[in-house]
């Protein structure tokens, strides 16, 4: 029973930040431009 409870909890948690993943990702991007990439961010 543990077991099942933990692989549920682990599910939720992937879940939930797959959907804030997405949120983020499409509101303003994760990634730097190539510029930025090359020149390093500060």
């Amino acid at each position: 029973m543990q077991v099942l409870g933990t692989l549920l909890g682990i599910s939720v948690a992937l879940i939930g930040a797959l959907i804030v993943y997405g949120v983020i990702h499409s509101l303003m991007g994760i990634r730097l431009s190539e510029e930025d990439e090359f020149n390093g961010a500060t």
